[in-house]
Formats: C-alpha cells, structure tokens, sequence
C-alpha cells in the first residue's frame, strides 16, 4: 500500500493538547459513530469543533469536510447550552423521557463537494499543510505551455557551468513554482535568491540586478514562471532568471520583499476573491495569462529561429 504520515489532532488550529487529550479519552469508550455522536461524547468549544470539521478528521462521520461543518452548525444551534434564563425551565424540558436525535437528514441539504483547489486552502488554513502539493493542480497547462517540472533541471546531464568550454552555451530552461524564500543578502552586491517548489522539488533562482529592474513587482509575487540559463555544479541546480511571468493561481507559496531574512511577508493560501468577478471573468482572466505566456514563447522561439538562420549564413560565408 502506499505510505503516509498521520499528523496529530494538535497539528489542527485550536486544538490544543488537552483537547486532544479529551477526544482520545471518549474515543476509547468505543469509536464515533456520527457528528453529532462526537458532538455529545467530547465538550468542546465552537471554534475547535469547526476547525476540527474543517481539517477533514470528521469526514469519516460525514460525507465530507463541508457536510460536516454544516451538522456542527446545527448541532450548535439546537444543543448549545444558552444564558442561564433559558437553561432552566420545566423538569419536563430537562428530562426528557425518550432522547431523539438532533440532528436528521432533513437538516443537511445537498451541499456542494469542496473542489481541490478549497480543499487545498482549506488545509493549509487548518493544519498548515496540505495532503498534495499545490503545483499538481496546474501541471496539465503548465505542460502544455512546455513550462518543466524542476525535477527535469536535475535530470538534465551538462558540462560544469564553472569549467565548460568556452562557446558551450548553458541550457536555457522555463520552469514554475511557489516561491518559498526570497533572498537579498547584503554581500550579495544587490543579486536576488528565489527558492521554487513544485511538486518534484526545489530549485534556487538567481535575479541579477538588472532583471530584477524590468520585473521588479513580479518578484515579489507568491508564485512564478520563470525562464534562464540553467546553472550545473556537481548534483547543484540553479538558473539564473532572464524573463519572468507571475502564476497567480497557486497557492502555499510567500510573497513579499527580498531580504537577508527570507522574504516571507506572507503566506498565500486562500484563493483569490471569486466574488470580484463576474460568472466567466475569472476563466478569461487565466486564458488571458496563458495567453500572454505563449505569445512570449512564440516571440522568443521566432527569434531564436532567426538566430540560427543568421548563424547558417555567416558559417555558409566563411567556406
């Protein structure tokens, strides 16, 4: 079977260790057997119960996170203890003689299925990590605009960079990722270190000063496409960035400013707003991103093409 690491309860936001403790102590009197089992076996406090519902540990009890944040809601609502006024009351009303169930089918509608992309954020907003990396989600456009996966970078077999002949030009590679750190050291002479993530690994991008000049914004960015020459030392990969394209769409990556520090202003994982845009607008919006890469990429291929076609000229002159 396929291994796993099973993170503990006190992984989840607000789940503190006595809470914890509580949950496998009424666990050993026999597992859960519903959300509202769960709700009336372990006390515990709205904030914890909606995080706990949230991180996807009640799924099992439910159909997923979302139905179960829905039946804690409700089981809030209808079981809370209220103000004392309205704690005390008849004897009928605090002994019941048949206990009924407070929750039913008829309480939970047909809720949507969270998509990857919420379950992703979610996750991160719970328990700070997520069970697949956020890359895998754009990989299939990533693909198809002939962007790599950083593993390619260490698979690629070259020359040293540092000792290669002279004329051996560096491989020129486009790749994408999170960007995880953001390095300006003050020894540095004003050069940028960028720390990319994919599904596949990690690769550290050099932004010379120049650069960083004519994309300056973009480098600040939670996620980047990115285009240079590939730098080999022994099992070391880097590139050093000649052109870069911001990747909005993922998320778990920081953005912020370059410095000595790391450049982890802030760690991006909630989408952006749907709520800006019109039914159709967001889908325009990433066509029109993709759009503006391949025409780059055309642009530069047609220019590479008539490199070489100078190049022919020159060597068919010279015989």
């Amino acid at each position: 079977g396929r291994g796993a690491v099973r993170k503990p309860l006190t992984s989840i936001k607000n789940v503190t260790a006595d809470v914890a403790r509580e949950i496998v102590l009424a666990r050993l009197d026999g597992p859960f057997t519903s959300i509202e089992d769960f709700y009336r076996r372990v006390a515990l406090d709205r904030d914890v119960l909606e995080s706990i519902a949230r991180s996807g540990a009640l799924d099992a009890l439910a159909k997923d996170s979302r139905t179960a944040l829905w039946e804690v809601g409700v089981l809030l609502r209808r079981l809370a203890p209220g103000p004392p006024s309205e704690i005390a009351g008849s004897v009928a009303q605090q002994l019941p003689l048949v206990e009924l169930p407070a929750l039913t089918p008829q309480d939970v509608p047909r809720l949507p299925e969270l998509d990857e992309r919420e379950r992703l954020s979610w996750d991160y907003q719970m328990h700070g990590a997520a069970r697949y990396h956020p890359m895998v989600l754009l990989r299939r456009m990533l693909t198809d605009l002939e962007v790599r996966t950083i593993d390619t970078c260490y698979r690629f077999v070259g020359p040293n960079s540092r000792t290669k002949p002279r004329g051996v030009r560096d491989a020129v590679m486009t790749v994408a990722g999170i960007a995880t750190l953001r390095q300006m050291p003050p020894t540095a002479n004003g050069v940028m270190f960028i720390t990319l993530e994919d599904e596949t690994g990690y690769l550290q991008c050099i932004v010379l000063p120049e650069v960083q000049a004519q994309f300056r914004a973009l480098f600040r960015g939670a996620a980047l496409i990115v285009r240079g020459r590939l730098q080999i030392h022994g099992a070391w990969r880097g590139i050093v960035v000649e052109r870069a394209w911001q990747l909005d769409d993922a998320l778990g990556g920081y953005s912020g400013h370059a410095s000595a520090y790391g450049g982890t202003d802030r760690h991006v994982i909630t989408p952006p707003s749907d709520l800006a845009f019109a039914p159709g607008e967001a889908t325009h919006a990433e066509s029109a991103r993709a759009g503006e890469y391949a025409r780059d990429l055309m642009r530069e291929v047609e220019e590479l093409r008539q490199e070489m076609i100078g190049r022919r000229r020159v060597e068919a002159g010279r015989r």
